[in-house]
């Protein structure tokens, strides 16, 4: 539920660029740094419009963990891809 919320407000600051959806994703800073798997792609769209040191410091720091857990998944399979059903 907590990742809808953010991936809705991440969708809706892009949209309108309102300071409350701002705000919420930047207090969600670390919630999202902590799940980059499911919300990596989202912070990736807002990292430049949100414009905050902070937030893109803490999303840089978690992609090697993440780099390392797609690239485990990738030598399970045979085609090279992150795939788990």
């Amino acid at each position: 539920m907590r990742c809808a919320k953010v991936h809705a407000a991440a969708e809706l600051f892009l949209t309108t660029h309102d300071d409350v959806y701002r705000d919420l994703l930047l207090a969600e800073t670390g919630f999202i740094a902590a799940h980059a798997k499911q919300l990596e792609w989202i912070a990736a769209r807002v990292t430049d419009t949100l414009d905050s040191t902070d937030f893109r410091k803490a999303i840089r720091e978690a992609l090697p963990a993440l780099k390392t857990e797609f690239d485990t998944q990738c030598a399970e399979t045979p085609y090279g891809i992150p795939y788990k059903p």
